[in-house]
């Protein structure tokens, strides 16, 4: 069983599922470095394959462990692609955070020809915000804990005047929710923060 370890070794991913594990289990942490230097990034991802088809080329199964789904902002993506087109992978769909946060939420996402876009939290993604209110009836937003006061002032600069939630920890210990942006008090957002902005032509 392969997952996500950090700096420290540690695996919010084994955490969930250890229990789960059998007593036979051969486990194979693997380091994705979140460095700023891509270099550093792709040389992680490149030895993360290394090990995994290592293990495959000997014969063993090996099972991908991750929160969320796997193909929707997930590192098994960068296992995905670097795996050997002879490899036969089976893929198990998950629960993202984006369903879990509308859940949460009772945050309608799409109805007959509604419009959405998926993107994360960045200065790009905020300067094309008043484009988005126009042409999208639903924005969702991965990764709001940064930029958030940044995000706030665009959609005040917008005149937005739809419904804009944040969800924190999805189905996680520690879930909550902003149910209005104009309310968050300015403190700290964990990491696991979605944004669901609705137009305000959306019903």
């Amino acid at each position: 069983i392969a997952y996500v370890v950090d700096e420290q070794g540690e695996s919010y991913a084994r955490k969930i599922a250890a229990g789960f594990f059998p007593d036979s289990v051969h486990e194979v942490p693997l380091f994705f470095s979140m460095s700023p230097d891509r270099s550093k990034r792709l040389a992680a991802r490149a030895e993360a394959v290394r090990q995994v088809m290592g293990l495959l080329s000997a014969g063993n199964d090996v099972t991908f462990i991750t929160e969320g789904d796997p193909l929707l902002y997930s590192t098994f993506q960068y296992l995905l692609s670097g795996i050997s087109p002879q490899v036969r992978v089976e893929i198990c769909p998950g629960i993202s955070a984006l369903n879990a946060s509308a859940a949460e939420a009772n945050f309608p996402l799409l109805t007959e020809d509604e419009r959405m876009v998926v993107a994360t939290l960045t200065p790009e993604s905020i300067q094309r915000l008043p484009e988005w209110l126009k042409s999208f009836d639903v924005i969702v937003l991965f990764k709001a804990h940064r930029h958030i006061a940044d995000l706030a002032a665009a959609l005040d600069e917008a005149q937005y005047q739809g419904k804009t939630v944040l969800v924190q920890r999805a189905s996680l210990s520690g879930q909550a929710m902003v149910t209005d942006l104009a309310a968050w008090d300015g403190s700290q957002l964990p990491y696991f923060t979605v944004a669901l902005i609705r137009s305000v032509d959306g019903k």
